[in-house]
């Protein structure tokens, strides 16, 4: 079978003739993928397919590249029988593609590390963080990961609703990490870097801001107990925010 498709770094829109049975294959097959690279708990998996109309749409995840998304998931498509024609979709169409974003999950109807009542939707490495970010208001969390394999990238991004409140917190948070920095040694190079971007996510476009480490696997406990250190210091010290 036939189908047209336009790829957008971090989602697909595919245009054909879908059956749920082909939807929940297609999500099996990128389900097992993701456990094999581990850092994801069965329990925890979104679907990464969503079947609108005759529109399909398959959004990324953290564990997976950008190029790598790209090639595996025309493979997987292939490997099911279709033959896949790239294409630029017009205004209309890609309207479906209002609420596709980096790892959300289409039944939960979340994003991986936002503010969610199931908290198991945030990696625990992270989560002793996250929860005192939201806990400080005019701050909320929208995604986060504690790292994947290789060289891991621990992240969190937030927003703020003022300026004031953004030189406030930053303020707080790089003095406590450089505080707390001198009473860890890592085996491996372990480096913190503060971000900000504006892009599409589960909200819609936002300014939003970035928290980053990049670490070595063996330093993983090490790591973790770092963060929960710097959010039980931050906790104690946010009341003044």
């Amino acid at each position: 079978m036939e189908i047209k498709y336009q790829f957008f770094k971090t989602y697909f829109i595919f245009q054909g003739l879908f059956t749920r049975a082909m939807i929940d294959q297609l999500n099996n097959e990128i389900r097992s993928d993701l456990l094999k690279r581990g850092n994801i708990k069965d329990s925890d998996f979104p679907c990464r397919a969503v079947l609108k109309s005759d529109y399909l749409l398959i959004n990324s995840h953290g564990t997976l590249s950008e190029d790598r998304f790209k090639v595996y998931i025309i493979c997987v498509l292939k490997t099911m029988g279709f033959e896949l024609t790239e294409t630029i979709f017009n205004d209309e169409q890609l309207a479906y593609l209002d609420d596709v974003r980096p790892s959300y999950d289409y039944i939960g109807n979340r994003t991986y590390g936002g503010v969610s009542s199931d908290t198991r939707s945030i990696d625990d490495g992270v989560a002793p963080l996250c929860a005192v970010i939201n806990n400080i208001e005019g701050l909320e969390t929208f995604a986060s990961c504690d790292g994947h394999s290789g060289v891991k990238t621990l992240y969190i991004l937030y927003t703020v609703t003022s300026l004031e409140l953004l030189t406030s917190f930053t303020k707080l948070f790089t003095k406590t990490v450089n505080e707390i920095r001198p009473n860890y040694i890592f085996a491996n190079e372990f480096t913190l870097s503060f971000l900000f971007g504006y892009g599409e996510w589960h909200s819609g476009d936002k300014l939003y801001f970035e928290f980053r480490a990049n670490y070595k696997p063996i330093d993983t406990k090490k790591v973790f107990k770092f963060i929960k250190d710097l959010a039980e210091k931050i906790e104690t010290r946010a009341k003044g925010v």
